[in-house]
């Protein structure tokens, strides 16, 4: 299903948990999220987490703010066939396209989708700049245990990530 009709189901259900059901499971991707941050293949609520303690950022807000970096981040070989599944099944973009760009168009039109629905885009927007970035990450690390994610982040991916999104 084209994302644009995952919208139509946002704005013309007024069942808001088959809304946010259905939305989750087509956002994530193929990425699972196993609650926690542990093993998880989802890190950016780890990430964002830690953006909405040290500041007043919305969840929402942030995640939609450290996806499209986290998915240019974890982006590889072993990755590309999720996320071309990901941009055929999410945006319906032509599948006949080379796995490469079906992943890298994924990723542009998940940037695109949040900038078009009014997410400010860049952590400096909402107020948020580099002088805890790397009091962030060392949060994170020490308490999330992205080592065990399905693309594992160390305190130096997950500042770099970070540091992408300002």
């Amino acid at each position: 299903m084209p994302f644009y009709k995952l919208l139509e189901i946002f704005i013309r259900t007024s069942n808001s948990k088959f809304s946010c059901r259905k939305g989750s499971s087509y956002i994530h991707g193929g990425f699972k999220y196993r609650g926690g941050n542990s093993a998880s293949g989802w890190p950016c609520h780890a990430i964002e987490h830690a953006l909405s303690a040290f500041y007043d950022i919305t969840h929402g807000e942030g995640l939609a703010i450290i996806i499209p970096r986290w998915m240019k981040h974890i982006l590889s070989d072993r990755t590309l066939d999720r996320f071309v599944k990901y941009g055929i099944n999410v945006f319906g973009i032509d599948a006949s396209l080379d796995k490469w760009e079906i992943a890298e168009k994924a990723i542009e039109e998940t940037y695109r989708f949040f900038e078009s629905i009014g997410i400010p885009m860049h952590l400096r927007k909402v107020g948020i700049d580099e002088s805890r970035v790397s009091e962030m990450a060392h949060h994170i690390a020490v308490n999330e245990g992205l080592d065990q994610a399905y693309v594992p982040l160390t305190e130096e991916a997950t500042e770099k990530i970070i540091r992408e999104s300002l």
